[in-house]
C-alpha cells in the first residue's frame, strides 16, 4: 500500500508485552482520530490510541 509505513498496533499484544516487561495498571484511551480521504472520495477514520502504565518501584 502506497504511503503506509505500518498497519498499526494490536492493543492486546502491546499490553501483553508491557505486562511482561513489568508494567502495571495499563490503561488505553483513544487520543485522537485521523480522518483521511480514501479511494472514491470517501473518508476513513484511523483511531490513535494512547497506552499509559505504571512501572512499580522495586
Amino acid at each position: 500500500m502506497t504511503g503506509v509505513w505500518h498497519l498499526g498496533f494490536d492493543p492486546v499484544e502491546l499490553a501483553e508485552l508491557a505486562t511482561r516487561a513489568g508494567f502495571r495498571e495499563l490503561f488505553f484511551s483513544e487520543a485522537h482520530v485521523i480522518r483521511k480521504k480514501v479511494a472514491g472520495g470517501k473518508t476513513k477514520d484511523y483511531p490513535v490510541f494512547l497506552l499509559t502504565a505504571r512501572n512499580p518501584v522495586a
